[in-house]
């Protein structure tokens, strides 16, 4: 009598599109093995198999100028929205804000080197017509129903349950504390005549699957900000991803349409929470 076999079931899984090549070696190891799904787990060598092929075909690639795409005109509609928006910013004090701008999203330096695919194919339904493309770019497109943020909390540890990473615990003027979602508009940064995607791949991923390859138009609005001064300066916090897309042949977000670099995965999906924690620290008085 054959023995009864229990297969474990496999983790829920998004799919997604991964830039190997210029992952560093040891980072694309641990990622293809830990934070990718395979029928058959990946042994070391087969993960570092993987990331040689995308590697050899980043370093035969030419030196790139990687220049800024052209900016174009915005229509009546693009401009009064994007006016707004930024004067609502900047009343709000945001000084990181300089312009609204106009590109070809796929002439832009990328940092950022996986895209969820399948969340971007939800932003993708919503971004065929042209208002909910102006609104998506600059995240004023209307937000999923309200839902009462989870806490679980204890002396001096606060969890919270996040539908996404992009929250922050913060400082309220004149006082109190809370949890905000950050911006949501898609973000570069120019810096050596190239410009720098900094946040809203996913969105920018949406478009392109709307409009490549077939469309001619693959632009959209950003907004043009200083975000990511600090990380592209000689004081960043990651040396790597600064030499990267400072370097002769940095990653383009046209990368993530091309298979010679891209990789389409399937990715462990993941929860987030928000941890908070305090702590009393006791120093010497000074009087």
């Amino acid at each position: 009598m054959a023995a009864n076999l229990t297969l474990p079931n496999p983790p829920l899984t998004l799919e997604g599109a991964i830039l190997p090549g210029w992952m560093p070696r040891e980072f694309a190891i641990h990622y293809l093995q830990n934070e990718c799904y395979f029928d058959s787990p990946l042994t070391a060598e087969q993960a570092e198999g993987i990331w040689q092929r995308y590697k050899a075909a980043v370093d035969n690639l030419p030196e790139r100028p990687a220049l800024a795409p052209q900016r174009l005109p915005l229509t009546a509609a693009e401009n009064r929205e994007a006016a707004t928006y930024v004067n609502t910013l900047r009343a709000r004090g945001a000084t990181n804000v300089l312009e609204a701008i106009k590109v070809n999203v796929m002439e832009c330096v990328a940092h950022q080197l996986i895209v969820v695919t399948e969340r971007s194919q939800q932003y993708a339904r919503q971004m065929r017509a042209p208002n909910g493309k102006i609104r998506h770019c600059l995240g004023l497109h209307a937000a999923p129903a309200a839902q009462q943020l989870q806490i679980a909390a204890a002396p001096n540890a606060v969890n919270v349950k996040i539908p996404h990473g992009e929250f922050v615990f913060t400082f309220l003027n004149p006082g109190g504390f809370a949890i905000q979602e950050m911006a949501k508009h898609i973000t570069t940064t120019a810096f050596d005549q190239r410009l720098l995607l900094w946040a809203g791949y996913h969105r920018s991923f949406a478009l392109m699957t709307n409009e490549y390859p077939e469309g001619m138009d693959r632009s959209l609005i950003a907004l043009l900000t200083t975000d990511a001064d600090f990380v592209l300066s000689p004081q960043s916090p990651n040396q790597g991803v600064r030499d990267m897309v400072r370097g002769l042949r940095p990653p383009l977000f046209a990368d993530f349409f091309d298979e010679r670099f891209c990789m389409r995965v399937r990715l462990r999906k993941k929860r987030c929470e928000l941890q908070i924690r305090s702590q009393v620290v006791w120093f010497d008085a000074e009087s």
